[in-house]
């Protein structure tokens, strides 16, 4: 026990001084599709989904893919769990299936819808609209058993939508003006909501339409869009301001940060730049793909991060906390963070047998071990490690428990 209470009161010295930073790299996973993928999603750090074109699995964090349909189009995805998820499809649905993609049952049925994001198990929303009608947010409080419409501006079409905690979300979007057909001008458009999306509130109007908007803690977040722009608000969402030139113009889809500085954006031609110090330089990052890029997602259970788009192309940011080639199974199950996120401390309950020798190991997203340390369980069983939120930065880290050989991992969000 006296190991054990060593371990909790953290040195907040050794938790500041990382290791020197691991080298990024991408590596390109084998598909055997040429569908266009839109969007990537994952119910767990190993079971994953890839629509757009059709509709791919992976068991393996995606190493290994199988076609479950292939035939589209779908827009967006999100899963709750392995066999229970949600995919947007043309006529307005939000489709939802509770046997892995077997069948199907239509959910909302009102407008176009582009992006979909569950801000609890029970709580997703849906995002869209036509761009020359109002802007359509669509909200389940029953998985999707139901769901309510909200209208939104007189104009609008919502490509991304995005939730901090189950209070705090944002939706980007756009609108555009035609005439006989022929498109005079995009603006786009970012909505914030503080009540669980009861009500929104448009704070921000951008000369170009924008395609995702994403936050990597609650304060600060980053929003892309056409001509090449980044957009960052360091303020909860209620001002925005326009980052450092990228100098490039293609549109930029998608958006995705790893911690409140190093982020990524990605878009059409195979763009893909990176920030390290919140979007006042940018470098390119050359994969070789001359193919538009749509979508960034940072796998919250496993912290990896996965770049899709056309031709079937998908490339995930290999130097993680863990190898996601790695083949032992991880667990996650047996290890709860409560409360998380948290801001002042956070505790790991680790239920495992008594005894054990077992190491614990804190990761920033791009690698970085914030923390090695070793210890044994107690003669309970179970374990309670104590994380001071002080010696974290704020935004996502990553823990990774081993014992006996088992590898239990997660993610702990400090606001």
């Amino acid at each position: 026990m006296k190991t054990l209470n060593a371990f909790l009161i953290m040195n907040a010295i050794l938790l500041i001084c990382h290791t020197a930073e691991a080298q990024t790299e991408w590596q390109k996973l084998t598909t055997g599709s040429q569908m266009s993928v839109r969007n990537i999603n994952f119910a767990g750090p190993l079971t994953g989904f890839a629509v757009g074109g059709g509709i791919l699995r992976t068991n393996d964090a995606g190493r290994t893919w199988n076609s479950l349909y292939s035939t589209g189009p779908f827009y967006a995805a999100y899963f709750l769990a392995p066999d229970t998820g949600f995919v947007c499809v043309p006529g307005g649905y939000a489709e939802r299936t509770t046997d892995g993609c077997s069948s199907w049952n239509n959910g909302t049925s009102m407008g176009t819808f582009e992006a979909l994001f569950f801000s609890s198990r029970d709580t997703g929303f849906a995002a869209g609209g036509m761009g020359t009608s109002p802007g359509i947010i669509a909200k389940t409080t029953d998985q999707g058993a139901s769901w309510s419409y909200r209208n939104l501006g007189d104009y609008g079409e919502f490509h991304s939508v995005f939730f901090c905690n189950p209070q705090l979300g944002f939706a980007a979007g756009g609108y555009h003006f035609t005439t006989q057909q022929q498109v005079l001008y995009y603006s786009g458009l970012i909505y914030r909501t503080g009540d669980g999306g009861n009500s929104w509130q448009n704070v921000f109007s951008a000369p170009d339409f924008l395609y995702s908007v994403y936050f990597p803690s609650i304060s600060v977040g980053y929003a892309t869009g056409d001509s090449g722009k980044v957009w960052k608000s360091v303020d909860a969402g209620f001002s925005w301001n326009l980052c450092a030139a990228t100098g490039h113009t293609n549109k930029l889809y998608s958006v995705s940060f790893v911690t409140v500085d190093t982020g990524y954006v990605a878009g059409a031609g195979g763009l893909l730049l990176k920030t390290i110090d919140g979007g006042n330089n940018w470098t390119t990052e050359d994969l070789s793909v001359t193919s538009d890029f749509y979508s960034l997602y940072l796998n919250p259970s496993g912290g990896a991060l996965y770049l899709s788009g056309y031709n079937g192309n998908i490339f995930v940011r290999g130097t993680l906390p863990y190898s996601i080639l790695d083949l032992r199974t991880i667990q996650a199950a047996e290890v709860t963070a409560m409360p998380n996120p948290f801001t002042e401390s956070t505790t790991l309950v680790l239920r495992a047998g008594p005894g054990l020798d077992c190491t614990i190991e804190l990761c920033s997203p791009e690698g970085r071990t914030l923390l090695q340390k070793t210890f044994k369980t107690d003669n309970s069983g179970t374990s309670l490690l104590k994380i001071s939120g002080a010696s974290l930065p704020p935004g996502v880290s990553f823990y990774r428990i081993i014992v006996n050989g088992k590898v239990y991992t997660g993610k702990l969000i400090r606001l």
